[in-house]
């Protein structure tokens, strides 16, 4: 062959290349903000309702274990979020849908016992990253607000990192270190008998967090249906913080209408906890 001839073309490199997706999976944008929705709790997922209100078959959260089925003795459950992603086809099949379940929380929960154990609710983290998740959060409870009359409130507080907390001991500032002078993230409400509802810090009313008895099935058989519906726009890391909070508290409420019943492990929690300290 002529050296000055260019060799003949191959079909299999001069075909277009097949479809497919150039950049690898990504957190989705934590700052995201995401319309106003209607979740609702079924076992260990967490659906929105579509607008005909039948939830979606595809769950956007998921729980480790079925929080109304836990007893006293559970202390954490994980929480994550489901992230969907499309893949192109080669031209054969369409488009495939893969999830990827992430781990955004840890929900926490100690119910008080007598006098010594003070509750603690708090979610937890993986890493302490404001820039992806809102940090921190403990629900401020008092042992004597279930005795009090009419309107109920509380508040979440953001727990400041442990490497300050170190800090303003050696340096003997107390007040800093009093959970009451911690950051609020959000409020949380209930007057008498009504719903429990969801504020951010200024008191905005971010979401109401209903409770209602639906048929199950075509059966006379009936279920409780929990939703969170939440009413405003919110950045993704704030709507995730919120939807665990909402986990932690159904979570706090069935602990609390759940008989006590001592038992030994009991007695060696109260004497191995110190008073209003629980550190992860």
């Amino acid at each position: 062959m002529d050296k000055s001839t260019p060799p003949p073309s191959l079909p299999h490199l001069s075909a277009p290349p097949p479809d497919y997706d150039p950049a690898p999976p990504s957190l989705p944008d934590p700052d995201e903000i995401l319309p106003p929705a209607i979740l609702t709790l079924h076992g260990r997922f967490i659906y929105p309702v579509q607008p005909c209100g039948t939830p979606s078959s595809n769950p956007l959260y998921q729980l480790s274990r079925a929080i109304h089925a836990q007893g006293r003795a559970t202390e954490s459950i994980d929480f994550q979020r489901l992230d969907y992603r499309v893949h192109n086809s080669d031209g054969l099949v369409g488009p495939s849908v893969t999830h990827r379940a992430r781990d955004v929380y840890t929900l926490l929960h100690r119910p008080p016992m007598f006098d010594y154990v003070p509750l603690d609710a708090r979610i937890a983290p993986p890493t302490t990253n404001l820039k992806r998740n809102m940090g921190q959060l403990k629900v401020l409870v008092s042992l004597w607000a279930p005795y009090l009359p009419g309107k109920k409130k509380f508040r979440v507080v953001r727990v400041p990192p442990e490497d300050d907390q170190a800090i303003w001991r050696l340096r003997g500032d107390k007040e800093k270190l009093k959970e009451k002078n911690w950051e609020t993230v959000f409020q949380l409400s209930r007057e008498h008998d009504k719903e429990w509802c969801w504020h951010d810090s200024e008191g905005r009313l971010l979401a109401r967090q209903m409770e209602q008895v639906r048929k199950a099935g075509e059966t006379e058989e009936t279920e409780q249906e929990h939703q969170l519906r939440i009413l405003v726009p919110l950045p993704r890391k704030e709507m995730d913080a919120l939807v665990a909070l909402w986990c932690l508290w159904m979570w706090h409420l069935h602990v609390e209408a759940t008989p006590v019943k001592k038992t030994l492990d009991d007695v060696r929690r109260i004497m191995a906890a110190a008073p209003g300290v629980w550190r992860y």
